[in-house]
């Protein structure tokens, strides 16, 4: 009888051993997000063909660098933007995608540099605050760093 016991310990003792190294090696990815850069928005004037400035309509390049891919499926991605001009009593002016203009890109989600062109009627004249996002399948949002530029010119990043 004591020889059963301490078998049958011995052998509940192993196949817990065996269950715990076997557990949680695969079962559960480990989830990671997508790591986005905003790079500044530029401004494309419109010219002739003979490279005579003509003014408006003008080209807005929206620029954002794709750091890390993460292992979480993208259902879209880009940069938003608001534009105000200076009040210092205003702090709205941070950019989110259920707030403010969203500029999806069309190009795959790949790691690198990716870039929206939109024509726009407007110069950036005034304070612009940008921000690269993702939105996953899920409907969670990933931001990339804030970038304001003032009049076309970096002034934070």
């Amino acid at each position: 009888m004591k020889h059963t016991t301490k078998r049958m310990i011995w052998l509940a003792a192993f196949s817990l051993f065996v269950l715990f190294q076997f557990s949680c090696t695969e079962d559960h990815a480990i989830k990671r997000m997508p790591v986005l850069k905003t790079l500044p928005t530029s401004l494309l004037p419109s010219f002739n063909a003979d490279s005579t400035y003509i003014g408006p309509p003008y080209f807005w390049i929206f620029n954002l660098e794709v750091v890390d891919k993460g292992t979480e499926p993208i259902k879209e991605y880009g940069v938003v933007l608001t534009q105000f001009r200076p009040d210092p009593n205003e702090t709205r002016y941070e950019p989110f995608v259920d707030n403010t203009f969203k500029n999806a890109f069309e190009q795959p989600f790949e790691v690198g540099p990716a870039t929206h062109r939109l024509r726009n009627n407007y110069a950036m004249r005034t304070y612009v605050y940008q921000k690269a996002y993702a939105i996953l399948e899920s409907g969670e949002v990933v931001y990339g760093n804030l970038v304001v530029t003032e009049n076309g010119t970096v002034i934070s990043q």
